[in-house]
């Protein structure tokens, strides 16, 4: 069993991308990452309501990855500079 969830080390992963690839500061990646994390947290708990009360959860696969390719590319390249 693991101890810390594996979208943990690629967190920590995309700060470094971002200093390294899209020059931005340690400030800035940070704040990318923290918005990036509280997205994706309230979305994961809203999301777990959701399947809970309509059963259904391949529909919200399929709507949910195009959105979130869309959104960590977003944050990638307008982010903060």
């Amino acid at each position: 069993m693991d101890v810390l969830p594996k979208n943990y080390f690629a967190d920590v992963d995309y700060t470094s991308f971002l200093q390294v690839v899209h020059f931005r500061s340690v400030r800035a990646a940070g704040y990318l990452l923290n918005t990036y994390s509280f997205g994706s947290c309230i979305t994961g708990i809203v999301l777990g309501f959701i399947i809970k009360y309509t059963g259904r959860y391949k529909i919200w696969a399929i709507i949910g990855v195009p959105i979130y390719i869309l959104g960590t590319g977003n944050c990638a390249l307008t982010g903060f500079s």
